[in-house]
């Protein structure tokens, strides 16, 4: 399991440096939040442990987009730093071009690159993280939906300063598809029957 920080949008970037001030958007990931996914970058790595700490090193991971836009394909800004919000952030990566977060995730919302985040930035700002995990061989979508409402009732009584929080259980295509149920019912087109036949 991992997470993004699914406020994002409330950030801001500014990409000074070389060329106009730019507004970016990015958004911050949790540890092995690629891995979960199965995506490597197309230059350069992921996140080290150390800067996925708490006030660790600044890094950044660039999308194929602005690699190729603000940086004109360049390899040579991986390794290097950019300057983000007034400060020195290492380029460390950049993501491959079939790699597009925004259509999968936030419908709309391009993204520009991401940012490293270690959960405890966001522990007393409610709740602000989606979660993504990969169910384990065997393991249905039932048995995870299971685990999760035996297991919520336990963490609230342990963290009681967390408030109201519910969680659920959702396949990653169903929620894509949410999105678009009213285009695909617009067009005729079942969502859930669609799903089935894949």
């Amino acid at each position: 399991m991992s997470a993004y920080f699914a406020f994002f949008g409330y950030l801001s970037y500014k990409l000074t440096g070389a060329g106009d001030a730019e507004g970016l958007v990015g958004v911050p990931v949790t540890a092995r939040f690629f891995e979960v996914l199965g995506v490597e970058p197309a230059r350069g790595r992921l996140f080290s442990a150390e800067e996925l700490q708490p006030n660790g090193p600044k890094a950044a991971l660039l999308t194929h987009d602005l690699f190729q836009g603000r940086f004109a394909g360049d390899p040579a800004v991986v390794g290097r730093n950019i300057t983000l919000n007034g400060e020195p952030v290492r380029v460390v990566g950049v993501m491959p071009a079939d790699f597009d977060f925004g259509s999968v995730f936030t419908p709309g919302v391009h993204v520009d690159l991401f940012v490293p985040v270690h959960p405890s930035a966001f522990q007393n700002s409610g709740n602000v993280f989606s979660v993504v995990g990969r169910l384990k061989p065997g393991v249905s979508i039932d048995a995870a939906r299971a685990e999760l409402d035996g297991l919520l009732p336990r963490l609230l009584r342990q963290y009681q300063d967390w408030g109201r929080v519910t969680a659920r259980v959702v396949l990653l295509v169903v929620a894509i598809v949410a999105g678009y149920v009213p285009a695909l019912r617009a067009s005729r087109i079942d969502p859930i029957s669609a799903l089935r036949a894949e």
